[in-house]
């Protein structure tokens, strides 16, 4: 906008300069004319000065020369109002120069940091893209992991109720061992009540140690005090009585491996 206006301004600039020159032109060609009036004038006074027609010849050139004074003012005062309006149009045209070379460095200064906000929202929009990928990243492992916790939990509750479940099962074997154990002879009896002992006391001095491989899986060191009364008794003459020795055996160490499991667990 302020453009257009300096270039109208710059127009209506070189219309009056070029008016001023045609001015003058014309008040040359008056002055002049004038000149030569007043010499015709000075002419008609030498030749006419006794007679009437020289005084009305010299008269009327006198008044032709007070018309062309009176234009030749009038043009004089034009060409200094033009003159005064070109200058006032000069310095409008500066002042409007000024201004809208102000408004482009203003102009380039907002690109500027309009440029640098887009390069900072280009960044942020990245960083937080990011960041949202990480967080579905991390709540699909969330997920995954709370999958992994419900289905151990199922598997506990599962463990849970085969332990009630198998607990009567446990007691009514352990009734049935000790009224077989009645029943045996007392060599038999007091190599069981041995192998007993010293199976607990295995199983007592390891537990702190192996606590933990229990809950995973059986320990070998425990499985092997819990069947060393199958391993002495499959030495000897296999009886009726040995066999159902040997069965009351493994089922109370299946029943106190579970019972270690479950403890473990809790």
């Amino acid at each position: 906008m302020h453009q257009e206006e300096i270039t109208a301004l710059h127009g209506s600039v070189r219309v009056l300069e070029e008016l001023i020159k045609s001015q003058e032109v014309v008040f040359e060609a008056l002055r002049n004319k004038a000149q030569k009036l007043q010499e015709e004038l000075n002419q008609c006074k030498v030749r006419y000065s006794s007679t009437d027609e020289g005084f009305q010849s010299s008269m009327s050139l006198q008044n032709e020369i007070l018309e062309s004074m009176t234009i030749y003012s009038k043009m004089k005062m034009s060409i200094v109002t033009l003159k005064t309006e070109l200058t006032s149009l000069g310095t409008t045209c500066d002042r409007l120069s000024s201004d809208y070379h102000r408004a482009m460095i203003q102009l380039e200064r907002v690109s500027h940091a309009h440029a640098l906000a887009s390069q900072v929202l280009q960044e942020k929009t990245r960083e937080l893209n990011d960041a949202l990928e990480i967080c579905a990243y991390k709540e699909e492992k969330l997920d995954e992991k709370q999958a992994i916790i419900e289905n151990l939990e199922k598997t506990m509750s599962d463990k849970d109720i085969e332990i009630q479940l198998l607990t009567p099962q446990n007691r009514s074997l352990s009734e049935e061992n000790e009224d077989i154990k009645t029943k045996l002879p007392k060599t038999l009896q007091g190599k069981a009540d041995a192998s007993s002992t010293k199976s607990k006391a295995s199983s007592t001095k390891n537990d702190e140690r192996n606590l933990q491989e229990a809950a995973i899986e059986p320990n070998p060191r425990l499985i092997q005090g819990h069947y060393g009364i199958e391993t002495q008794l499959n030495s000897r003459p296999s009886t009726k009585s040995t066999k159902l020795l040997c069965f009351c055996c493994l089922t109370v160490a299946r029943a106190l491996r579970n019972r270690q499991r479950h403890e473990a667990k809790k």
